[in-house]
């Protein structure tokens, strides 16, 4: 009894499996054949194409073949009627769609589950267009239609508004993928330049990856110096560096945050106010939007030719009217070498830090400023210092020992000195500096 159950098992499954076997043979077949003859059915495929994706579809030709199960239709000068699109259409060389049969045929109408847009020019026009960066509804919703989005080796031209003129910058590569699975989406992002790689990332979350302030999810990738170059003319600078930063951010509503480790060599912003720094390594962790961000760095090292200095914690917070940085414990002495040497800051100040050439050390420090850009048209600081000297310089006496807290602003200072031993040098009255014992 117990033997004849594999037996009787055997002769139900062994002809179910030739069954289904028989009718994968004569699916495939049947697809082929009528995969093949898809091509005289162009005009209702573009109705058909028409009404299932947003705006007008037009093909210069079609071909229809079967990747495994699925039937495929490959399009030659692929079009598509886009009234969110500044040029009007949108014209690709060759695109590629996969049909999901189960669906289609439970709806008996077309169901697609993957497109393939290959070799497509996208051309991104900067500054043209307030608030952030989207897409025109139409190319949204075309791209929201399929379960899986491939483009591959897309040419994206850039353009950017200077004044009255409108400059092309350099034509980049892009590589994207992203799949949907229920409501889970998966990003892939490559962007090449003829020098080398830019960019890569890849992202996961829920929601439309295509609006930012409907998308929860993470992203996490690489920037290399060439990337870091190209994005210079962005925010109307001109970079070169070498290195990468390896970084990981998160949205949630609208809401980034992020980590951002950086490591790059021979940094150079090449602008009317140009600087140069040998080396600048730093981790950083970023929150906020685009009008209230909170940036927070540890491990900050900048090098100039021969001399490196260390920031250990520095937090830099865009208040309502400019910007406040908060940093604690550093060596004054090298920081302010590195400065003077990279020419990050304007030629007044470079000549005063010169002069007094401070040397010491910082116990806090915390410093808001105005403009970004111009630190020193309207700025206040205070500070807690330990062991300073600094040179005389102009009308500035020279000290040395000194232990202290200072207030200042672009009006002037006041300064709190706690000291037991200090000097103080007069040059211009007398020839030898004053001490002043405890």
């Amino acid at each position: 009894m117990v033997k004849s159950v594999p037996l009787r098992l055997g002769h139900i499954i062994w002809p179910s499996m030739v069954t289904v076997l028989v009718l994968l043979a004569i699916y495939v077949s049947g697809g082929r054949l009528l995969m093949g003859a898809l091509s005289g059915f162009q005009d209702e495929i573009e109705r058909a194409l028409s009404q299932r994706v947003p705006g007008e579809v037009s093909v210069a030709g079609m071909m229809g073949s079967m990747e495994g199960f699925s039937p495929t239709v490959s399009f030659s000068q692929f079009s598509i009627r886009a009234d969110g699109y500044e040029e009007g259409w949108i014209h690709l060389n060759a695109a590629r769609i996969r049909l999901d049969p189960w669906q289609s045929l439970l709806s008996r109408a077309l169901r697609f589950d993957e497109l393939t847009l290959m070799e497509p020019t996208i051309k991104w026009q900067i500054g043209r267009q307030q608030g952030p960066l989207s897409l025109p509804d139409n190319v949204r919703d075309l791209l929201n239609t399929f379960d899986s989005v491939q483009i591959r080796n897309a040419t994206l031209i850039s353009e950017m508004e200077e004044g009255d003129k409108t400059v092309s910058l350099a034509p980049l590569r892009v590589h994207i993928n992203m799949v949907r699975a229920r409501s889970r989406r998966t990003v892939n992002v490559s962007v090449e330049a003829p020098e080398g790689q830019l960019l890569t990332a890849q992202g996961f979350g829920i929601g439309d990856p295509l609006l930012f302030d409907r998308f929860y999810g993470e992203l996490y990738g690489q920037l290399t110096g060439l990337g870091l170059s190209y994005l210079g003319p962005l925010m109307g600078h001109s970079v070169t560096a070498d290195g990468t930063a390896n970084f990981w951010l998160q949205a949630s509503g609208g809401l980034p945050s992020g980590v951002i480790q950086g490591a790059f060599e021979n940094l150079t912003v090449a602008d009317n106010d140009s600087f140069y720094l040998k080396e600048l390594h730093f981790e950083a962790a970023i929150d906020g939007t685009a009008d209230a961000t909170q940036l927070f760095i540890q491990n900050g090292q900048l090098a100039s030719e021969e001399i490196q200095a260390e920031i250990p914690r520095l937090q830099v917070t865009q208040a309502a009217e400019g910007w406040e940085l908060r940093a604690h414990q550093f060596e004054l002495g090298p920081l302010m070498t590195v400065l003077v040497a990279s020419q990050i800051l304007p030629e007044s100040a470079n000549t005063m830090l010169t002069g007094l050439n401070p040397t010491g050390r910082v116990e806090g420090l915390s410093l808001a400023i105005d403009p970004l850009m111009d630190p020193f048209s309207a700025w206040a600081v205070e500070a807690e210092v330990i062991d300073v000297a600094m040179r005389p310089f102009r009308k500035v006496p020279g000290l040395v020992g000194i232990n202290a807290t200072i207030a200042a602003t672009d009006q002037g200072a006041q300064a709190w000195i706690r000291a037991t031993d200090f000097q103080i040098e007069l040059p211009r009255v007398y020839r030898e500096p004053i001490a002043l014992p405890s």
